[in-house]
Formats: structure tokens, C-alpha cells, sequence
């Protein structure tokens, strides 16, 4: 099972089938251990936000910005990271969550 907030809630009106990279795990745990550094609550909204953001991706997966012409994105509310993800075939991979100052994955 992924490590990044689990699976998005349940939609009975999609098919999108959501993958989640192994370096997209990698990057949402070092930050969540970062906010965890600074307060459990940090963490855990840090987690909501990823949660909410994983949902959009399965709920509207062209919905995401253009990031090239491979990547679309959606931006977390109130944290700096972004979730990456491509999407084809009905099924969005997300390739990283990651703060835009530093290398995705």
C-alpha cells in the first residue's frame, strides 16, 4: 500500500485507476517527516492536503495544470508542493509530491 495518505476516497463515478511512483512515496514521506518535525498537526493537514489533491486527480485527471506536455499538476493548499502526475489509458500515475524549489522524485 502506498505511503502517501492512502487511497482517495471512493468515487462510483470514475475509472480512473490511480498509480502512485515509488519516488512519489519517497517524497511525500521525507516531507511529512519534515512537518512531523514541526508539530503532528502540520503533518497530518500536510496529509489531508495530499489526500485532497490525489482525490482531484481521480475525480478530474485533465483537470490538473499543464506542467509539459507529458505532466499535469495540482498544487497543494497552503503547503509548497506540487503532485505530479501523467495521465493516459484512464489511469493517472503520480510521479512525484514535491516541493517545486527542489528535484521532483
Amino acid at each position: 500500500m502506498s505511503k502517501c495518505g492512502g487511497a482517495p476516497a471512493a468515487r462510483l463515478d470514475t475509472t480512473t485507476k490511480l498509480v502512485i511512483h515509488s519516488g512519489a512515496d519517497d517524497d511525500f514521506l521525507e516531507s511529512y517527516l519534515y512537518y512531523a518535525q514541526h508539530g503532528r498537526e502540520l503533518a497530518e493537514r500536510f496529509d489531508d492536503q495530499v489526500k485532497a489533491a490525489l482525490d482531484k486527480v481521480v475525480v478530474n485527471p485533465m483537470g490538473g495544470t499543464v506542467y509539459n506536455e507529458q505532466y499535469r499538476f495540482y498544487s497543494l493548499k497552503n503547503y509548497p508542493h506540487l503532485v505530479l502526475y501523467e495521465y493516459a489509458d484512464d489511469t493517472a500515475t503520480v510521479i512525484a509530491i514535491y516541493h517545486p524549489s527542489r528535484e521532483p522524485g
